[in-house]
């Protein structure tokens, strides 16, 4: 009996600890990005963000494990030919850019990384990885954490098959 209260205690917490969170996604719908120049952690280049195009953004950290996971996900998405690299942006909204810059010198992800915090605001990220489903700058869908289908989801979407 007491085993059970503590596993639907947990379920409890665990439902309310991320309401925030989800109830943000389902409030991103729809909503349109403000256009801004952005630079490109690589090359320091400009670049105007969002694009005039479907794109995936995902808010990430160096520490999180997740975001790596999906990011190779994408990455593997990419290689395989299935989504194109020039349709997505990472972004990381907790960390300084150097951070960033070490991070890629170790790591090798063939879509483009922004310094981009005032989306991050604008967007009110509140945990990692967020990903953003862009249609010309609106947001199309929003999901946070791990997605065992997020990758399929994004296929289809940058193919323009869904949304």
């Amino acid at each position: 009996m007491k085993s059970n209260i503590v596993f639907i205690l947990l379920i409890l917490f665990f439902m309310f600890s991320k309401a925030p969170i989800i109830a943000n996604n389902f409030k991103l719908a729809d909503k349109v990005i403000q256009n801004k120049t952005v630079e490109v952690i690589e090359t320091r280049e400009k670049m105007s963000f969002p694009p005039k195009s479907r794109a995936i953004a995902i808010f990430w950290t160096t520490t999180c494990g997740p975001c790596k996971l999906e990011m190779m996900r994408l990455k593997n998405s990419v290689k395989a030919g299935k989504i194109s690299k020039d349709q997505i942006f990472a972004i990381n909204p907790f960390e300084a850019e150097n951070t960033t810059r070490i991070f890629l010198k170790k790591e090798n992800f063939p879509f483009t990384f922004i310094n981009d915090p005032d989306t991050a605001f604008e967007v009110e990220v509140k945990a990692t990885p967020t990903v953003l489903f862009l249609d010309n700058g609106k947001i199309k869908s929003a999901s946070t954490g791990i997605s065992l289908t997020g990758i399929y989801s994004a296929e289809n979407f940058l193919k323009g098959h869904s949304k």
